[in-house]
């Protein structure tokens, strides 16, 4: 599989119960990893966009955060739900679409090897 899914709503969410917290939890999206660098980017998609197919070293930890966006892969296609974490494994050719007739916006971590 090129890609791995997590709906993070159905995960445990681990309560911040320290002096100042009041019903608050966290989940980790990204596990912790041993990289060189990390980035974060917004994309935005308008309705009919999408990114070229391409493919790179580093993986890709991708949340949906408004609309419709797809991810496509030469493998699958894959619609991409609110509070639903995808990863995309280095190598593996991709691109990112918008499914719906509104701006769709995506972030996505970038871990470097």
């Amino acid at each position: 599989m090129k890609t791995e899914t997590r709906n993070l709503s159905e995960e445990n969410w681990e309560p911040w119960i320290d002096e100042g917290y009041n019903a608050a939890s966290s989940i980790m999206m990204v596990p912790k990893t041993e990289v060189k660098a990390v980035s974060c980017r917004i994309i935005r998609l308008e309705p009919g966009g999408h990114t070229e197919m391409h493919s790179h070293e580093r993986v890709h930890y991708v949340l949906a955060l408004e609309g419709l966006p797809g991810l496509e892969t030469d493998t699958e296609r894959i619609k991409l739900d609110i509070l639903v974490a995808v990863k995309i494994v280095a190598n593996v050719p991709h691109r990112f679409i918008n499914n719906g007739d509104t701006v769709a916006l995506i972030q996505v971590q970038n871990l470097f090897p």
